[in-house]
């Protein structure tokens, strides 16, 4: 590994990240509020979920943004029969 490639891009990155309106900090921000939003769900809460509430749990997985219609994706899989 180039060490010094590595630490180059890394500075680059801590640079961007420090800048008030970077894509970065948008990020971290949306993973701190997803990471909140699943670590507030507990087994009883998960087991009385409704369909609505499977769809907004499932929705806001990272792998779930890449599909358009998130509905039809829950639907898809079965969650009527729950």
């Amino acid at each position: 590994m180039n060490i010094e490639l590595l630490k180059k891009h890394l500075a680059s990155y801590r640079t961007r990240l420090a800048a008030a309106n970077s894509k970065e900090s948008a990020d971290i921000a949306e993973r701190q509020e997803r990471s909140a939003y699943y670590q507030q769900w507990t087994r009883d809460k998960l087991q009385k979920m409704q369909e609505n509430d499977f769809q907004i749990y499932i929705g806001k997985l990272w792998a779930m943004q890449l599909w358009s219609n998130k509905r039809y994706a829950t639907i898809l899989r079965g969650v009527k029969s729950y």
